[in-house]
């Protein structure tokens, strides 16, 4: 019988608990991880360089792609997405070298 006369006490001091690790996350920030913008917005560019103007878009993806993983490499583990900037700098290149065969094959088919 004693044992149910303890559980509001520790349910009153697990809420306890909980309400001091909010506040505490609240006051210094979330200290998860997040996925750098920078390296989404890299890959986006890519992904348009697949559809239009890769030979422009492509290298504006890989420049940025670069300059995400710099932020990565310097946040100390706030954040994330070296899998991101990987994945843009295979497409920016596929992008950029599919733009010169698309004018290859336009040139090639316009003179005849």
């Amino acid at each position: 019988m004693a044992e149910a006369q303890d559980l509001p006490a520790r349910r009153d001091e697990n809420t306890v608990n909980i309400e001091a690790a909010r506040a505490l996350a609240q006051e210094q920030g979330d200290l998860r991880p997040r996925t750098s913008p920078q390296a989404i917005h890299a890959l986006l560019w890519a992904i348009g360089g697949l559809v239009f103007l890769g030979w422009v878009l492509g290298i504006i993806a890989i420049v940025m792609a670069v300059r995400a993983q710099a932020d990565i490499d310097d946040s100390n583990g706030r954040l994330k997405g070296t899998n991101l900037v990987l994945a843009t700098y295979v497409v920016g290149v596929v992008a950029f070298a599919l733009s010169f065969v698309w004018m290859g094959l336009a040139f090639k088919a316009a003179s005849g």
